[in-house]
């Protein structure tokens, strides 16, 4: 076994549930990527076709500190969104709960050329 293998076994069992009993860090979130569908001449209106996914992440509010020394690129009330499963984009939405997220930026982290998990950045609105 290599090192992203056991690192991305790890992640699984964080996002089941089950590397820690007791502790799920994990909330059910759907995650919308949105897509251009189809251009309509008579009305001039390009569609979009709208995907959802259910699937888990680790939410996380960013702290004052970050959102200071971030440059105006984070917002009071944006949170950090990781992701297992599921590959967000920019764009995207997330519905936590009762609120609708845009996906503002996506980094991927990765052990070589193995991809662990994503980390979006979400804000409301």
């Amino acid at each position: 076994m290599s090192l992203a293998t056991d690192a991305g076994n790890l992640l699984d069992s964080l996002f089941a549930g089950t590397l820690v009993p007791g502790l799920n860090p994990t909330v059910p979130v759907t995650l919308i990527a949105t897509t251009a569908g189809t251009y309509d001449p008579a009305t001039g209106v390009n569609t979009q076709v709208e995907t959802s996914t259910a699937t888990k992440a680790i939410p996380r509010r960013y702290t004052l500190r970050e959102i200071a020394q971030s440059g105006g690129a984070l917002h009071v009330g944006d949170v950090e969104m990781k992701f297992r499963a599921v590959q967000p984009s920019q764009g995207d939405s997330v519905v936590w709960g009762s609120k609708r997220l845009r996906v503002e930026s996506v980094r991927q982290v990765q052990m070589g050329s193995d991809a662990l998990l994503w980390i979006a950045t979400c804000r409301e609105g």
